[in-house]
């Protein structure tokens, strides 16, 4: 079982942070939690990177029976900007 985490936009889409899911590769994982959160969350999947245990993975990597934790992590915009005195 591979925890996943939810981050940003993706996170606020799925109503949750974690789930537990069993897959034996990214692409699989994010095709079911596309399914599972509709296509508005799958529009976000399709832009963001997919970490295997702290490491950005290909989405057609395994990520075996030994990963304990996948990370969507969808692409950030914003921040702050200081002003000018």
């Amino acid at each position: 079982m591979t925890t996943v985490l939810l981050f940003a936009r993706a996170a606020e889409l799925a109503g949750i942070r974690t789930l537990e899911i069993h897959a034996d590769d990214a692409a699989e994982v994010v095709a079911s939690l596309d399914i599972r959160f509709g296509p508005e969350f799958a529009r976000v999947s399709r832009s963001s990177s997919i970490a295997v245990d702290g490491e950005v993975v290909s989405r057609d990597d395994l990520i075996g029976q030994q990963a304990t934790e996948l990370a969507i992590l969808p692409p950030v915009s914003g921040g702050c900007i200081e002003r000018q005195r």
